[in-house]
């Protein structure tokens, strides 16, 4: 898929694509206005480069699992044990982020029991804040590098 913004349209213009050619030709179809998935959301996400393993304390145990993408507003964990979570439960979770022990406090916002991933959203704190940042500022950084290559 692709999807292309101007200012001639109320939405953005979802498509298909039939055939690729870098720098010179893109063919698509099926056309149809939509609203932009990532401009809905509050904050920028990352996918972590190294697996980020997560420790989550809940109501109903303890449990562990993986951060499949993170922002200063939340995590996207994936975990063997979804049934452990609550929608609008919380729940504190422990993680190393760039060498730093993080510990966050955050409300589950979200428990697909299929894919077997939670959206958490963090409760305030600064610390946590200034840390989850710093990550994400820096990996930004590596995925445009690796862009440009």
């Amino acid at each position: 898929k692709v999807y292309i913004k101007t200012s001639a349209l109320p939405k953005a213009i979802e498509a298909n694509i039939v055939q690729l050619e870098p720098f010179k030709k893109i063919l698509v179809d099926s056309f149809r206005l939509v609203d932009l998935p990532m401009e809905k959301r509050k904050y920028i996400r990352v996918k972590p480069k190294d697996p980020i393993a997560v420790e989550v304390l809940t109501s109903l145990g303890e449990t562990s699992g993986a951060i499949l993408d993170i922002s200063v507003g939340g995590v996207r964990i994936h975990t063997n044990e979804p049934d452990k979570f609550i929608p609008g439960s919380e729940a504190t979770l422990i993680f190393i982020l760039e060498k730093r022990p993080v510990t966050a406090k955050a409300i589950v916002r979200f428990v697909d029991s299929k894919n077997s991933e939670i959206g958490m959203e963090f409760v305030e704190s600064q610390e946590v804040e200034d840390i989850v940042s710093k990550y994400i500022l820096k990996r930004q950084f590596e995925i445009i590098r690796r862009i440009k290559i």
